[in-house]
């Protein structure tokens, strides 16, 4: 019997398998970075990388002591709709789902009536609406992740084709999150998952229906999924490229994924696609430039931890992307909707990065060049001009992280006054910064032989002048801020660092203590993380808010005292999580803190050696 082929293919016998079945190509999916290998090989470190890339990691209560409660919403008040999903999920995994908590569970229950609950419960969830069964996923996937079997998953929550019995199961999502024990515990469940689903889009003729509903394919953290399992999934509906319109793909942590697979999700989706997130995986430059020739739409582009970026690989590519789309018919700009950029913890420097700002600089809404090479000359002018800076158009950027960046404080702050006033300037238009990021920067004089040298985080001056412009032009536009993060070096925040800033830009009208600074922010911050500060000291000198908008606090590593904290209590009122972790406060404050702040759910308390030991992981649970 002869070997079935693909002669008839039109294609000149490359079907849509071509490149996948192949064992060179199954080795060519597998990570070939050093640091990959690395976090293969080390357990502790690829099962951090597993929940640091999902939306709901597994050890989120760890560290921390939680108070357990119905679903909120942003507002605090829980609704009717939270509480009875918060009753779903405790009801339907402890009824449904076979797991040694659910036998516990039923230990007291005729096996008759277990099993009556049991098809009362499937047959509940069969016809729950799509909407509704995403969101009791994703608060198994947070309150009950041990519940979510391979069998459950493929029952209830995965899509489905119809058969001769059953309609097809239709959901707008694909959602594999590598935090729960399913697939952290079996490396291959992801990818056999996956397969199956292929083989039934493969063999069913209406596949279409069931794909064109799915528009996010979210994968997070699968470190050991290979990239080829994704290619087989898209390929896998006749006439692919018609059979899909994914809008959002999500491949945060799939450290095989690779330039290959990004082939295909452009060909297959590209015309619909808005956001990509290849965070942590093995893609180049190539992927950049076609996603700039065929991804017309594409608003959201995320390249954080791909090690394989650089400064001639990325303006390569640009270029490659720009003469494509000159080419075209009619001609097209690459990138001319992106508004959202990460490229963070990446080799790319100030070239790679305004090679792609020249495209989309002025219409960024979100910027995130942290640990880069950018402003290795200490100044931040080509990032500057790359966001419009000097032109009538500057970029309205809302998130902006320059993290772990070597910079002049004099150029930070130019940098940063492009969206705050100074103290005492009027400005006409309101700041459309919502968000900024100073984590672990060093100031670039530091870089000269000196006992600083080397030395992470901002100066006292410099972290004031900051808060201080912060603090001034959200009063003065009555806006609130809502992320502001930054560390100083483990000095006193109000002793000047070994240099001065000059005396027109360095406008302070009072001296000001760490605690004085954090009780400024917290009149106009949401969340609010200050590491690195002397806060042992309190002082009666400070701003006392209005109205508490503070609802995270983060002082780590801050020397905070019980005075301080006492002081910082009445700015505070809305708070939903803390974290005082190494620090020196009491359970005497910490119990203050609590009742000012009946919102209170995380607290965290990790180091804190005035606090037992018993106490600091189960803070609520011996009160």
């Amino acid at each position: 019997m002869a070997r079935l082929t693909s002669s008839h293919d039109p294609r000149g016998g490359r079907g849509r398998w071509h490149g996948v079945s192949r064992r060179r190509a199954v080795r060519a999916s597998q990570p070939q970075s050093k640091r990959h290998e690395n976090i293969l090989s080390n357990e502790t470190l690829e099962t951090q990388v597993q929940n640091d890339m999902s939306p709901f990691p597994a050890v989120f209560r760890e560290h921390v002591s939680w108070r357990r409660g119905p679903c909120t919403q942003a507002s605090g008040m829980a609704t009717l709709r939270s509480i009875c999903m918060w009753v779903a999920v405790q009801h339907f995994s402890s009824h449904i789902l076979p797991t040694p908590q659910a036998l516990e569970a039923l230990s007291g229950v005729r096996y008759t009536e277990a099993l009556w609950w049991s098809d009362v419960n499937k047959d509940l969830l069969k016809h729950m609406p799509a909407t509704m069964m995403e969101e009791l996923f994703d608060l198994l996937c947070l309150h009950a992740p041990w519940s979510l079997t391979k069998e459950i998953l493929t029952m209830y929550f995965l899509p489905a084709v119809g058969t001769s019995s059953q309609p097809p199961r239709t959901r707008s999502r694909l959602f594999l999150p590598g935090s729960l024990p399913l697939f952290s515990q079996d490396a291959k469940c992801a990818s056999l998952i996956l397969a199956t689903l292929a083989g039934s889009f493969a063999l069913a003729s209406d596949a279409h229906v069931v794909t064109r509903c799915i528009t996010a394919l979210d994968l997070h953290g699968l470190t050991r999924l290979p990239g080829a399992a994704v290619t087989r999934l898209l390929r896998a509906p006749s006439q692919a490229s018609h059979a899909w319109r994914l809008r959002r793909v999500s491949l945060p942590g799939c450290l095989s994924v690779n330039d290959a697979t990004v082939a295909t999700i452009v060909q297959v989706t590209g015309d619909t696609l808005e956001h990509l997130d290849v965070t942590l995986t093995s893609v180049t430059a190539s992927s950049i430039a076609a996603m700039g020739a065929a991804c017309p739409r594409l608003q959201v582009l995320k390249l954080a931890w791909c090690e394989h970026l650089s400064d001639a690989s990325i303006s390569q590519a640009v270029s490659d992307a720009i003469s494509h789309g000159a080419m075209s018919r009619p001609p097209m700009i690459p990138f001319r909707a992106l508004h959202t950029l990460d490229m963070s913890h990446t080799l790319v420097g100030d070239i790679g990065v305004s090679g792609l700002l020249r495209l989309c600089g002025t219409q960024l809404v979100s910027l995130d060049v942290s640990y880069t090479s950018v402003a290795e000359s200490g100044t931040l002018d080509v990032l500057a001009m790359g966001l419009g800076s000097g032109t009538e158009r500057v970029s309205r950027l809302e998130h902006l992280g320059i993290a772990g960046l070597c910079v002049h404080a004099v150029s930070l702050l130019d940098f940063v006054h492009k969206w705050l006033a100074y103290p005492g300037e009027v400005r006409q238009e309101a700041p459309s910064l919502r968000s900024l990021c100073l984590d672990n920067m060093v100031e670039y004089v530091r870089r000269q032989p000196s006992s600083l040298q080397g030395r992470q985080g901002l100066s006292g001056d410099t972290m004031l002048m900051v808060a201080a412009m912060m603090h001034h032009t959200c009063h003065q536009h009555h806006v609130v801020m809502d992320c502001l993060s930054m560390n100083g070096d483990k000095r006193r925040a109000y002793v000047p660092s070994h240099w001065a800033l000059p005396p027109d830009r360095m406008t302070r009208a009072w001296e000001a203590s760490g605690v004085s600074m954090v009780r400024m922010l917290a009149t106009c911050t949401r969340r609010l993380s200050l590491q690195g500060l002397d806060l042992s000291l309190a002082d009666a000198v400070g701003h006392a808010p209005s109205s508490s908008v503070l609802t995270e606090l983060c002082l780590q590593h801050t020397s905070l005292s019980d005075a301080s904290l006492q002081c910082l209590i009445p700015s505070t009122g809305a708070l939903t999580s803390v974290f005082l972790d190494n620090t020196q406060v009491t359970p005497t404050s910490v119990d203050a803190l609590v009742a000012a702040n009946p919102q209170l759910s995380i607290l965290g308390l990790s180091q804190c050696r005035g606090i037992p030991v018993r106490d600091r992981r189960a803070y609520w649970d011996r009160r």
